[in-house]
């Protein structure tokens, strides 16, 4: 099929990670930046974990929310547990992708926040204590 002089390629389904990495690659692009080492690796990551929160969210799907046990006790499905920590850990890897050209580096500028709070707090302890 064409459309406007191009040629139009069959849509493929791309995987739920693979879907967002596209997709922050894009936002990346977009401001005008291309991920380093660092963060291609970082994406390889999320694109593992998004793809391992689909297959848990269709285990739930399939089997449930709870599980019966063979005492007969209902308990929350595992894969509930799992997804849940599974979102946390692909925010965090998230988090260390820089999706703004900006002068200052966040992990920077924590660890020069830190090592205030910590002259900081050393003062007021000398001070107290004095």
């Amino acid at each position: 099929m064409q459309k406007k002089g191009k040629i139009m390629k069959p849509q493929v389904s791309e995987s739920p990670g693979a879907a967002l990495v596209r997709r922050i690659r894009e936002d990346m692009a977009a401001e005008g930046l291309e991920p380093d080492g660092r963060e291609a690796e970082l994406l390889v990551q999320a694109e593992a974990l998004a793809d391992r929160i689909a297959e848990l969210e269709a285990a739930i799907e399939a089997q449930g929310m709870t599980s019966v046990s063979k005492g007969g006790l209902v308990r929350l499905h595992p894969a509930v547990t799992e997804v849940r920590q599974t979102r946390t850990a692909l925010a965090r890897i998230l988090s260390g992708i820089q999706m703004r050209d900006e002068a200052k580096d966040p992990v920077k500028q924590r660890a020069a926040f830190a090592s205030w709070r910590a002259r900081e707090s050393a003062k007021g302890v000398r001070a107290y204590g004095a």
